[in-house]
């Protein structure tokens, strides 16, 4: 019988602001700062910034407050470190979350825009969108995103 242990999960990275076109990349360069100088973080620090970016333009694009919450959280293994994960959530207050979903669509290549959840979809592991109560700033929804780590392939050892 093997026991696992549950992954112990460690705040990498959250703020809550209301964004500007001049506040994404600046929270996009503290991502990466912050992800570079982790072990368990620097293998999704190309993916995190691209997801980073992407969630928070469709928050200043799609919803009238602007408002958002970014948290970055690293899922660590210690059993087996190769397995770590990164989870990457936004949350708005939009209020009307059923409004504005996100939605991955097959996008149009002859425009500047709409292709960002294909390029979030295409990186992810994982990722959804869920409507919620966030305890300090009421109804929304949230978008989340599960990076994971390449790990040793099936030829590994």
């Amino acid at each position: 019988m093997s026991s696992s242990k549950p992954r112990d999960r460690r705040l990498d990275y959250q703020v809550s602001l209301t964004l500007t076109p001049e506040a994404i990349p600046t929270i996009r360069n503290a991502v990466r700062a912050r992800l570079t100088s982790s072990d368990t973080g620097r293998a999704h620090t190309h993916d995190a910034c691209l997801v980073v970016t992407e969630l928070l333009d469709n928050v200043l694009r799609h919803t009238p407050t602007g408002f958002a919450e970014l948290t970055v959280t690293t899922m660590a293994d210690d059993v087996t470190p190769a397995l770590d994960h990164l989870l990457i959530t936004v949350f708005d207050r939009d209020p009307n979350p059923l409004r504005v979903c996100p939605v991955s669509r097959r996008p149009n290549w002859s425009r500047d825009r709409g292709r960002g959840l294909t390029h979030v979809s295409l990186t992810a592991w994982s990722w959804g969108v869920r409507q919620i109560t966030h305890p300090e700033h009421g109804p929304g929804k949230e978008v989340w995103v599960l990076l994971r780590s390449p790990g040793p392939g099936p030829l590994a050892g």
